[in-house]
């Protein structure tokens, strides 16, 4: 067996071991069970090329989410009422690059449920600790959003997540490992998880929505003044109809006067 070999063999049990201690991630919500998934030997680390292609998709989708509430009349009425255009926070995106570095879109995902998969495998493949993980990186916006409502920072924050059918709901146990990351960072933090239709009763100041209750509706439970850091599936971006108007011959003049070039991704 060469050594790399025993390099990829220590690789995988290092992985395999972490995510049996920080999961499970879905279905039942078993301490100490096995991932319901094969565990890679290493991961595939991405060029500094891939990085700038993807931090270029980023600054992307950005600004395409800034625009799109100027979009023609007649396109911005083909969204359903209750959607948002705000820039999410944090989204999934499903990407393959070819041979040629060119990257290809398939989806764009604002409501997923891999959140706490995603900062294991940061921590499982040794790139990133828990302090500098998506965790964290979430922690900062729930920081500032603390930030304005001028809660020192010796005072408890309130964090409530939402999700959907809580007694079945096979991503339970991601949120649940999602929500103690947080709390393992920041003291003056607690979180909460509730049902959409339970939420009335929450002292939380702060939502991150993982479920399909409409912005105007969480807004019409818990008041105006309630900080919504996600808004699940109603961004914009997590509609299917975004990926139809940026093909759309009608709108290519639209796109080019605002500097947005289709072309730069596939999707």
């Amino acid at each position: 067996m060469t050594s790399s070999s025993v390099e990829h063999i220590q690789s995988a049990n290092r992985a395999y071991s972490t995510f049996v201690r920080m999961g499970p991630f879905y279905g039942k919500d078993i301490k100490d069970s096995p991932p319901t998934f094969r565990v890679s030997a290493q991961p595939i680390i991405l060029t500094n090329e891939h990085k700038q292609t993807f931090q270029l998709l980023g600054h992307y989708l950005h600004e395409l989410s800034k625009i799109l509430p100027e979009l023609p009349q007649y396109f911005l009425s083909q969204f359903d009422e209750n959607t948002t255009f705000a820039s999410p926070f944090t989204y999934r995106a499903d990407v393959i690059i070819d041979n040629k570095n060119i990257p290809f879109i398939n989806e764009i995902n604002t409501i997923d449920g891999a959140d706490a998969l995603m900062i294991t495998e940061q921590i499982a493949y040794g790139i990133s600790s828990l302090s500098d993980s998506t965790a964290a990186r979430l922690l900062e916006v729930v920081r500032f959003l603390s930030a304005k409502r001028k809660l020192s920072r010796t005072e408890e924050t309130r964090l409530l997540w939402i999700a959907e059918n809580t007694e079945r709901n096979p991503y339970l146990a991601n949120f649940r490992r999602v929500t103690s990351f947080l709390e393992e960072l920041d003291d003056h933090l607690s979180t909460e998880i509730a049902d959409s239709k339970n939420i009335r009763d929450t002292r939380a100041q702060i939502v991150y929505n993982s479920g399909y209750l409409p912005p105007k509706e969480i807004h019409t439970i818990l008041g105006q003044d309630i900080s919504v850091l996600s808004y699940g599936s109603w961004h914009a971006l997590h509609s299917k109809l975004v990926f139809a108007l940026l093909h759309n011959p009608e709108l290519t003049d639209f796109f080019l006067i605002k500097n947005l070039i289709v072309l730069d991704f596939n999707f």
